[in-house]
């Protein structure tokens, strides 16, 4: 199994990504920032990618963000169906809940961003990025199973967008109370002049 701390996401020379081992400090502001940001969260590790100077298109004209409990997308042709659904929608990042699964990461070239358990195929959050968001994408960190949080360079402020799919009420006041504090936790790490979208189910 490999630890999900150790490793980051970040672009290459050819504009794809690709997975590195996280050292604890490279130099930068950026990585000590993220260093930070992850111990105070307590996360697997803050999962990066950054704007290129060329890349780093500002949403001037806002983001549409809508959010989808998919019930789960580890059913064969799940994923494929909901992609046709949401070619009927316009969106500029679409919440997904109660995906189910495992890990975390980005996959197509970061149209869709999840974080989930470990080993189980339970819970699960996501995001699919469309191109404009995609393109204004600062950074991501998939916080846990029921949490995580993409940022996006906007003007004149940077907007954050944290999918959250919160524990019903068939379970234990501590466990509700564990989600609700991890989820202020998190807009506590983000920047306070960021624009703060939180969406989920």
């Amino acid at each position: 199994m490999v630890d999900r701390s150790l490793l980051h996401f970040r672009k290459n020379a050819n504009n794809t990504m690709v997975v590195q081992k996280k050292y604890a400090h490279t130099g930068s502001d950026v990585a000590r920032v993220n260093k930070v940001r992850a111990a105070a969260l307590g996360t697997r590790g803050c999962s990066v990618k950054y704007a290129t100077e060329s890349q780093k298109d500002r949403l001037k004209m806002g983001l549409t963000v809508r959010v989808w409990n998919v019930r789960s997308l580890w059913q064969t042709g799940a994923y494929a169906l909901m992609e046709k659904e949401l070619e009927r929608f316009r969106y500029d990042v679409v919440g997904l809940c109660e995906i189910r699964w495992t890990g975390g990461g980005e996959m197509e070239g970061g149209k869709i961003l999840w974080s989930g358990t470990e080993r189980e195929h339970v819970y699960g959050v996501g995001m699919v990025i469309g191109e404009k968001a995609k393109k204004a994408l600062l950074e991501y960190n998939p916080v846990n199973e029921r949490m995580m949080y993409a940022r996006f360079k906007g003007y004149p402020r940077d907007i954050d967008v944290v999918v959250a799919f919160a524990p019903t009420m068939d379970h234990s006041d501590a466990k509700i109370e564990a989600f609700y504090d991890q989820l202020e936790q998190t807009l506590n790490v983000l920047p306070k002049k960021d624009v703060k979208i939180i969406t989920g189910d």
